[in-house]
């Protein structure tokens, strides 16, 4: 679902459709995150869009995956990695507790930095 939502948003493209998924993300999604997130077209989705341009957009699908998901791969414990160098301390913060909540090993040695 949010996989399809987010190839229908993405077709608009730059500033007008992350503005609008983000107000997707929040007013929909997230509320329905934890029965969603078993969809592997969901967690595609959040992870494409963990790298937006938009903060706001970039700290709602790290929270998405991170904090509120369950599901993990290399791909997601990696994508989340990457994230604790972000521009933004909220998604640095959600990256974190998803690689804890993932018992990944880099995050000892991030909290420690």
């Amino acid at each position: 679902m949010l996989g399809r939502a987010y190839r229908q948003v993405n077709l608009l493209g730059g500033k007008v459709a992350s503005s609008m998924l983000c107000k997707f993300l929040k007013g929909f999604f997230f509320p329905r995150a934890v029965q969603m997130m078993d969809d592997a077209g969901s967690a595609d989705a959040l992870l494409a869009l963990m790298q937006d341009v938009d903060e706001e957009v970039r700290h709602w699908a790290t929270f998405g995956l991170g904090v509120l998901g369950d599901l993990n791969s290399d791909e997601i414990r990696d994508a989340l990695s990457q994230r604790t160098t972000d521009p933004d301390s909220d998604v640095r913060e959600e990256s974190l507790v998803g690689l804890a909540k993932r018992k990944d090993q880099r995050v000892t040695q991030l909290i420690g930095q």
